[in-house]
């Protein structure tokens, strides 16, 4: 495996999981792929099964929607995620205009860079930061 590639993908567990790959998509990641269940109907589109997004700057996350009988990915909205990212305000703004809560506005770090954290729909929290730890 070649030193640059992700191996670190957090796994998690939502709710609504097409409205959580709205906000996702609306905050700056981009679609790998999704997979539904095969129950669509007329009209209709089956839940996530799994989903993989790409955050930009490297990583990304899987998720699906709910299943009560399958705890592997935890429960909705106790994930706490920190991101990686140039500009932290414009993060902020992307994720609060797509419906987060801010948790701590832009701050800057003791140990450098700023950072700010939010709320997700569904009660996770993300933190846009510019530290990198090595």
């Amino acid at each position: 495996m070649s030193d640059t590639m992700t191996r670190l993908w957090p796994a998690l567990s939502f709710e609504n999981a097409d409205r959580m790959t709205d906000w996702l998509l609306a905050i700056g990641f981009t679609t790998h792929q999704i997979y539904r269940t095969d129950d669509d109907k007329p009209g209709q589109v089956g839940s996530v099964t799994h989903a993989e997004l790409v955050w930009p700057g490297g990583g990304g996350i899987m998720f699906g929607t709910h299943d009560p009988g399958n705890e592997l990915a935890g429960r909705p909205g106790q994930a706490s995620i920190y991101l990686v990212t140039d500009d932290v305000p414009a993060a902020l703004r992307r994720a609060v205009d797509a419906g987060a809560t801010v948790v701590r506005d832009v701050v800057e770090e003791p140990y450098g860079g700023q950072a700010a954290t939010v709320r997700d729909p569904e009660g996770n929290t993300w933190t846009f930061g510019q530290y990198q730890p090595a």
